[in-house]
């Protein structure tokens, strides 16, 4: 249930990130594939949430009650247990857009003031103007929403009992 919010929380970090426009500064990271650096951020906050919320001890549990939920000697796949993972999917989904909207539209709205100077004063170069103006409010909005972040992780990270696999 955890890497549900883990990923949620990196998935907004990269949703963010290739908003911002800063997809050029991302890496290769072996086994993860390429991983921008505002999902790179995102993804050390969750870890290190991940272990301040004994996480390690979640992932434990999680595995042994895999192993009554889905019996070795049953085939995996069965329709009752895809059923039980589509709200798994829904909800990863649904939260990192829920982490990552109040950013993206701190950016939608730089985007149409940017369209509006443009349309104003032609001789103004927007292209020149935008990327800076948008790089220094997703900043700004990333170091005012930081501790709203950790606060939004740990009710998510509450709210996701009710769609484990061991009810």
């Amino acid at each position: 249930i955890f890497i549900v919010v883990y990923r949620s929380v990196e998935s907004a970090g990269q949703i963010i990130g290739q908003q911002i426009g800063v997809t050029l500064g991302s890496f290769v990271e072996p086994g993860q594939g390429e991983l921008q650096t505002i999902g790179a951020l995102y993804r050390l906050i969750a870890g290190s949430l991940f272990l301040g919320l004994d996480g390690h001890h979640w992932i434990i549990l999680g595995l042994g009650a895999s192993f009554a939920a889905i019996p070795v000697t049953r085939p995996a796949l069965t329709p009752g247990f895809v059923n039980a993972l589509l709200p798994l999917g829904g909800a990863m989904i649904e939260y990192a857009l829920g982490l990552a909207l109040p950013l993206l539209a701190v950016l939608l709205l730089a985007d149409i003031i940017t369209g509006l100077l443009g349309r104003a004063i032609p001789s103004l170069n927007m292209f020149v103007l935008g990327l800076p103006i948008k790089v220094v409010l997703a900043f700004a909005g990333l170091l005012i929403g930081a501790p709203f972040l950790v606060t939004v992780f740990l009710n998510i990270a509450q709210q996701l009992p009710h769609l484990a696999l061991w009810k």
